[in-house]
């Protein structure tokens, strides 16, 4: 998919000077979530390259932001704000596609909105973008100064990821759900999706949603197990190496089921997950 104008305007409406338009791709290039970025830049350069690189008399550039700080390993909000400027302020800027962390795109689409450029995330599942949340006002509207949307993603959002792990917990015959997250923007989210829809699936949320230290998620399987759930769900990221909190409860609770969000589902959470996989 590639979001090109063939009428020569950019994504503000106005005319480009040159013959040259540029697509912008904020990715982790670096860090953790690696190899899931080069997946994805990898498709979209292959994209780009059946299309000819060409659109209409415009040569398609594709330049390349590592959404992940160096320092880090991960995404930072300052790295993202950077990466979405430099997309914003080029005139020749005919799309952005980002971000791929879970709720990133709520610190880029701001600047991108305000510059009118089309921002298109092939990941970014955080319903706030295009959703109102039942616990934060403003939402999605507080993204979109310039008043239009400019913003769609490729997946679809955590309002439907919500429903299918309910529906999921459902099939699998649990009726008693411990809810737990890492309190930030994404897990907070999912977890209030998973809060608010699980009535109306037959789930019963055990207590209120238990928040876990990112630095030790481990440390709050004892108010876990406390609830005597039959499944627990965990709202994060992979940064929170929540693999501890899993096999703390896979001891002590062997019968529990554990679920948890596609951010989730890759490759290096599986193998740090270990037995509880």
């Amino acid at each position: 998919m590639l979001p090109l104008a063939g009428c020569g305007g950019n994504a503000r409406g106005g005319s480009v000077p040159g013959n040259t338009l540029t697509i912008y791709a904020s990715a982790p290039l670096t860090g953790v979530d690696r190899a899931m970025g080069q997946d994805i830049v990898g498709g979209e350069k292959l994209a780009l390259a059946e299309s000819g690189g060409t659109a209409d008399r415009f040569a398609i550039n594709f330049s390349l932001l590592d959404s992940a700080d160096p320092k880090k390993g991960v995404w930072t909000a300052p790295t993202v704000a950077a990466n979405a400027r430099i997309a914003a302020q080029d005139k020749g800027t005919i799309a952005y596609l980002g971000e791929v962390e879970p709720s990133a795109s709520a610190v880029s689409v701001i600047f991108l909105n305000e510059a009118q450029t089309l921002q298109v995330s092939p990941t970014d599942t955080f319903a706030g973008l295009t959703e109102p949340q039942a616990d934060t006002a403003g939402e999605p509207e507080k993204f979109y100064p310039a008043g239009e949307r400019t913003f769609a993603r490729m997946v679809p959002g955590d309002d439907q990821q919500a429903q299918a792990l309910l529906g999921w917990m459902r099939a699998l015959g649990a009726t008693r759900l411990a809810v737990v997250n890492d309190n930030a923007l994404y897990g907070r989210g999912l977890t209030s999706e998973i809060t608010s829809e699980a009535r109306r699936a037959g789930v019963t949320i055990v207590g209120k949603p238990l928040v876990a230290p990112v630095a030790d998620p481990a440390k709050i399987a004892p108010q876990v197990v406390a609830l005597h759930p039959d499944a627990v769900f965990y709202g994060g990221a992979p940064t929170d190496r929540p693999e501890g909190l899993w096999n703390a409860l896979a001891r002590q609770m062997p019968r529990v089921q554990i679920f948890a969000p596609g951010a989730l589902a890759t490759p290096a959470v599986a193998a740090a997950a270990g037995p509880a996989a």
